[in-house]
């Protein structure tokens, strides 16, 4: 089901606590109203974490909307809630995501202001596997080699008369000694091991999207790993994400105000 960015900015703003304190009297007018969804986003991180269960806009629930709200207390899978976080539960489906509605400044080369961080988490339920037996299996055929090491011993002596005929009898004698060694090298025997079982479990893992503010385009990391790849940079408005594009127009106006992300590791050799 796909929902226009737009919508789902909207009915995110829908649940936020239209208080906000703190606002600094330095800002400037124009960007006064993207730091007041910001102090509203947080108020409401705040309120939803006192609170069990979830918050959705009325007639929804996590099954059928991507803009609930996640309070104490545990998902399907029996992890914990990521309060104050949106989370949508897939019905008939093995696991449950987690999208932080506040962004954060990244730096790069030592300095925030061009890229920002959407994180995304997922809970999913990995199946139990069953082990397998080992076995065995030959290639080839054997092989025998000898070596010859045998030996021959003897003398033959004739009388011979003058006219080259034969008039005497002569003797002779022979013996063969040593032997024959022989070695058979059977077929090669390759040994295949058997693998262990597994219990069920909830696999936690993390995706980071990077948005960069300047080029309009955006990447994703797998769990903190910046040589792990989710998907490679790309425009913004062609991402598979549906939040990027509405919180890109958001949160990159107002940098200076994002607390610093928890990704740490951009640099040269991940930004192409």
């Amino acid at each position: 089901m796909k929902i226009k960015s737009r919508f789902l900015f909207i009915g995110l703003l829908l649940l936020f606590n239209p208080s906000i304190s703190n606002v600094k009297a330095s800002i400037p007018d124009a960007k006064y109203s993207d730091y007041l969804i910001l102090g509203k986003v947080r108020r409401h991180k705040e309120v939803t974490a006192s609170k069990d269960g979830y918050s959705c806009p009325p007639g929804n629930n996590p099954q059928t909307s991507f803009i609930c709200s996640a309070g104490k207390g545990k998902d399907k899978l029996g992890k914990s809630m990521l309060s104050g976080w949106i989370f949508f539960d897939p019905p008939g489906l093995n696991w449950v995501t987690y999208v932080d509605p506040e962004l954060y400044k990244v730096k790069f080369k030592n300095e925030y202001g061009r890229y920002i961080n959407l994180v995304e988490v997922t809970h999913s339920y990995q199946e139990p596997t069953a082990g397998s037996s080992g076995y065995s299996y030959s290639t080839g055929s054997a092989k025998t080699r000898c070596n010859d090491f045998r030996t021959i011993n003897g003398s033959y002596d004739l009388n011979l008369s003058r006219s080259n005929s034969y008039s005497g009898s002569g003797t002779s004698s022979s013996s063969i000694g040593g032997a024959i060694s022989c070695e058979t090298k059977p077929a090669e025997i390759i040994n295949v091991p058997g693998t262990g079982s597994t219990e069920g479990y909830v696999n936690v893992s993390r995706l980071d999207w990077i948005i960069d503010c300047k080029e309009k385009r955006v990447a994703a990391f797998r769990n903190m790993n910046e040589y792990r790849l989710f998907e490679k940079w790309h425009p913004i408005n062609e991402s598979k994400n549906i939040w990027i594009d509405s919180f890109a127009s958001k949160f990159c106006p107002v940098i200076p105000a994002l607390k610093p992300s928890l990704f740490t590791k951009l640099s040269n050799a991940n930004i192409e």
